[in-house]
């Protein structure tokens, strides 16, 4: 059960998540992916797909930043200061990549030719902000690693410009340096104590690192710093809600779940957290309601997917199994993915033989084991021997629900 509670936590470590109240079961004939499905169980669909990229593990977009404070009047407009200023003035316009890129070209010649302290560190403001803004809209094209070094450049020009901090430590997360990247956070909240976005990162960051206990204590520092309907409000509650139940305190977790659809009951992910809760304690109607419900939100869902298919193919209970559904809905995970994963395939697996399709599950399966880590590599080994033997794989039973 251990292993099955790592499944499903791994995947929402290092995303924001919320989800929606859907406790309504479902008769077997009823369990259906939506209408828009492309309905195929041929592996050729599967593998000439063409693949869609790969959601980001952070979902902050990247905004126009707020050009640095203008420089205050200093007395006489000598030819130092009207450079400052006529950088501060190309910053405040300053929005594409070239025009970002002139902006810090004209910041080094100034720097080049500027000798008063005070007028150094302003065009050094307005240098970190370009740099951040920059390396922002890289971000923004998907490409984390390249936008480090515009990061690391902004914050080494300010060391004080939190927002490029934060913004480091997300581009640190996404290009799998998670470690450094709580590291920067730890920095940021340093100097500012009650940055809410740091304080909900480095608690995703924690869970990712496998510290769930820690996590909930940024999330309390964090609620308590958000009134009761404040918009970041749901996704620390489900950020909780993850680590509570890696904790095992599945109560916990359903009770910040249900706070959350409260508060917002149109976040697809938080669904499928629930969901999870739902199949450990044995409630598998209404973990298949949340999935479902969390694709009707979300139609390019990869973990409501995967989580789907996984529960139609293993399910406990027979008559809420449905193998060919499992398939489809495995298949929609693989494709939207973009890559190979342990869990996409494991479950890609798992619906191939739970349709009787031993072949595939086999070749799924050995794919899936080379991916395995160490915590899921066993049970891995074990599904494989099952289905080289003709036999499907069935879930034990729900987990006790604790505390």
């Amino acid at each position: 059960m251990e292993a099955c509670r790592n499944r499903r936590i791994e995947t929402f470590a290092a995303i924001t998540l919320a989800m929606a109240l859907c406790a309504i079961g479902y008769a077997d004939e009823a369990i259906r992916l939506p209408s828009w499905i492309e309905p195929t169980s041929e592996t050729e669909a599967v593998e000439q797909a063409a693949y869609a990229p790969a959601p980001r593990p952070f979902d902050h977009e990247p905004k126009l930043l707020t050009p640095p404070p203008r420089l205050a009047s200093i007395g006489q407009e000598t030819d130092s200061v009207r450079q400052v200023r006529q950088l501060e003035h190309a910053a405040s316009t300053a929005e594409s990549h070239h025009a970002l890129t002139r902006l810090l070209k004209r910041c080094d010649e100034t720097l080049a030719s500027l000798d008063a302290p005070a007028l150094r560190q302003q065009a050094e403001r307005v240098a970190s902000w370009a740099r951040h803004a920059r390396g922002r809209l890289v971000m923004q094209r998907g490409d984390a690693k390249k936008a480090l070094e515009d990061l690391r450049a902004a914050v080494a020009a300010n060391p004080k410009n939190t927002a490029a901090l934060g913004d480091l430590a997300v581009a640190l997360a996404e290009a799998g340096d998670q470690a450094v990247a709580l590291e920067t956070l730890d920095q940021l909240l340093a100097i500012d104590p009650r940055s809410v976005v740091g304080l909900q990162n480095r608690a995703s960051l924690r869970l990712a690192l496998g510290n769930p206990g820690l996590a909930v204590a940024d999330c309390d520092a964090s609620l308590a710093k958000l009134v009761d309907d404040a918009p970041d409000r749901p996704a620390v509650l489900t950020t909780r809600g993850v680590a509570f139940h890696s904790l095992g305190r599945l109560r916990e977790a359903a009770a910040d779940f249900d706070e959350a659809l409260r508060l917002d009951p149109k976040l697809s992910p938080a669904r499928t957290a629930r969901g999870h809760v739902y199949a450990e304690a044995g409630y598998y109607e209404q973990a298949i309601s949340d999935y479902r419900g969390a694709l009707d939100a979300d139609p390019e869902s990869v973990e409501a997917y995967r989580s789907l298919a996984w529960m139609l193919a293993t399910c406990p209970q027979p008559s809420l199994r449905s193998p060919q559904t499992a398939i489809e809905a495995a298949w929609r995970a693989r494709r939207l993915l973009g890559s190979e994963d342990f869990l996409t395939l494991d479950a890609s697996a798992a619906a191939h033989a739970s349709a009787g399709e031993f072949a595939e599950a086999v070749r799924l399966q050995q794919r899936a084991v080379v991916l395995a880590d160490p915590t899921s590599a066993a049970e891995a080994q074990q599904r494989l021997r099952l289905y080289e033997r003709g036999k499907a794989y069935v879930a034990g039973g729900p987990a006790m629900l604790k505390r």
